[in-house]
Protein backbone atom coordinates (compact mmCIF):
# COMPACT_ATOMS: atom_id res chain seq x y z
CA UNK A 1 0.00 0.00 0.00
CA UNK A 2 1.00 3.43 -0.32
CA UNK A 3 0.57 6.68 1.09
CA UNK A 4 0.16 10.40 -0.80
CA UNK A 5 1.69 14.04 0.71
CA UNK A 6 1.18 17.35 -0.42
CA UNK A 7 3.75 19.51 -0.16
CA UNK A 8 2.28 22.76 0.77
CA UNK A 9 4.96 25.52 1.19
CA UNK A 10 7.88 24.54 -0.53
CA UNK A 11 8.96 22.12 -3.23
CA UNK A 12 10.88 18.57 -3.17
CA UNK A 13 14.71 19.12 -1.94
CA UNK A 14 17.06 18.32 0.50
CA UNK A 15 16.44 17.84 4.18
CA UNK A 16 12.45 19.38 2.96
CA UNK A 17 10.64 16.00 3.23
CA UNK A 18 10.66 13.07 5.41
CA UNK A 19 12.96 10.25 4.36
CA UNK A 20 11.86 7.45 1.88
CA UNK A 21 10.10 8.76 -0.39
CA UNK A 22 8.96 6.41 -3.52
CA UNK A 23 7.90 8.57 -6.04
CA UNK A 24 7.81 12.94 -6.00
CA UNK A 25 5.27 13.86 -9.06
CA UNK A 26 3.83 17.23 -10.31
CA UNK A 27 0.19 17.78 -8.61
CA UNK A 28 -2.30 18.35 -11.87
CA UNK A 29 -4.76 20.45 -9.55
CA UNK A 30 -1.92 22.92 -8.79
CA UNK A 31 -2.79 23.06 -4.96
CA UNK A 32 0.93 21.84 -3.82
CA UNK A 33 4.24 22.29 -4.65
CA UNK A 34 4.62 18.24 -4.96
CA UNK A 35 2.66 15.23 -4.27
CA UNK A 36 5.19 12.59 -2.17
CA UNK A 37 4.21 9.03 -2.15
CA UNK A 38 5.53 6.71 0.44
CA UNK A 39 4.90 2.95 1.73
CA UNK A 40 4.31 3.93 5.42
CA UNK A 41 1.98 6.37 6.99
CA UNK A 42 3.92 9.33 7.85
CA UNK A 43 3.54 10.21 11.82
CA UNK A 44 1.67 13.75 12.85
CA UNK A 45 4.81 14.81 13.47
CA UNK A 46 6.01 14.38 10.13
CA UNK A 47 3.23 16.39 8.72
CA UNK A 48 3.54 18.99 11.26
CA UNK A 49 7.46 19.32 10.67
CA UNK A 50 7.61 18.99 6.97
CA UNK A 51 3.92 21.06 6.32
CA UNK A 52 2.43 18.22 4.01
CA UNK A 53 -0.95 17.42 3.74
CA UNK A 54 -2.57 13.99 4.32
CA UNK A 55 -3.99 13.46 0.87
CA UNK A 56 -4.54 9.88 1.61
CA UNK A 57 -8.35 10.52 2.79
CA UNK A 58 -8.80 13.43 0.56
CA UNK A 59 -7.91 11.01 -2.17
CA UNK A 60 -10.96 9.21 -1.62
CA UNK A 61 -13.24 11.64 -0.98
CA UNK A 62 -12.14 14.44 -3.75
CA UNK A 63 -12.40 11.65 -6.21
CA UNK A 64 -16.12 11.26 -5.89
CA UNK A 65 -16.18 15.23 -7.16
CA UNK A 66 -16.42 16.06 -10.63
CA UNK A 67 -16.03 19.16 -12.31
CA UNK A 68 -16.39 20.15 -15.62
CA UNK A 69 -13.64 22.23 -16.69
CA UNK A 70 -12.13 23.78 -20.23
CA UNK A 71 -9.76 21.58 -22.42
CA UNK A 72 -6.49 24.31 -22.50
CA UNK A 73 -6.36 25.25 -18.91
CA UNK A 74 -7.66 22.37 -17.13
CA UNK A 75 -7.84 24.22 -13.74
CA UNK A 76 -11.09 24.43 -11.30
CA UNK A 77 -11.48 26.55 -8.01
CA UNK A 78 -14.13 25.66 -5.25
CA UNK A 79 -16.53 28.06 -6.42
CA UNK A 80 -17.16 25.88 -10.04
CA UNK A 81 -20.16 23.98 -9.66
CA UNK A 82 -19.32 20.41 -8.67
CA UNK A 83 -21.68 16.74 -9.43
CA UNK A 84 -21.40 14.09 -6.88
CA UNK A 85 -22.47 12.04 -10.03
CA UNK A 86 -20.67 11.47 -13.43
CA UNK A 87 -23.81 11.00 -15.37
CA UNK A 88 -24.86 14.32 -14.12
CA UNK A 89 -21.52 15.81 -14.64
CA UNK A 90 -21.64 14.37 -18.32
CA UNK A 91 -24.68 15.23 -19.26
CA UNK A 92 -23.88 18.80 -18.58
CA UNK A 93 -20.41 18.77 -20.05
CA UNK A 94 -22.49 17.20 -23.21
CA UNK A 95 -25.20 20.20 -23.24
CA UNK A 96 -22.07 22.97 -22.88
CA UNK A 97 -20.33 21.33 -25.74
CA UNK A 98 -23.39 20.82 -28.26
CA UNK A 99 -23.40 25.28 -27.40
CA UNK A 100 -20.30 26.21 -27.90
CA UNK A 101 -20.75 24.12 -31.27
CA UNK A 102 -24.28 26.00 -32.47
CA UNK A 103 -21.64 29.53 -31.19
CA UNK A 104 -18.76 28.61 -33.91
CA UNK A 105 -16.45 27.14 -31.00
CA UNK A 106 -14.75 23.83 -31.13
CA UNK A 107 -15.68 20.14 -30.25
CA UNK A 108 -15.13 18.81 -26.88
CA UNK A 109 -13.57 21.74 -25.48
CA UNK A 110 -15.13 20.98 -21.94
CA UNK A 111 -13.97 18.19 -20.51
CA UNK A 112 -14.72 16.46 -16.35
CA UNK A 113 -12.22 16.12 -14.46
CA UNK A 114 -12.40 14.56 -10.67
CA UNK A 115 -11.09 16.38 -7.46
CA UNK A 116 -7.83 15.12 -7.90
CA UNK A 117 -7.37 16.48 -11.06
CA UNK A 118 -7.23 13.42 -12.95
CA UNK A 119 -9.57 13.58 -16.77
CA UNK A 120 -12.43 11.26 -16.37
CA UNK A 121 -13.88 10.30 -20.20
Amino acid sequence: MTYRYGMRLRGFSIGCQPKGVIERMDDPSGRYYDILTYDRQLTKKELEDYELDDLNERSRTMARKYYIVDCISGYHDEEDECFSKIADARAKRDEMNAQRVAEGGSENFWIIIDGNGKEIP
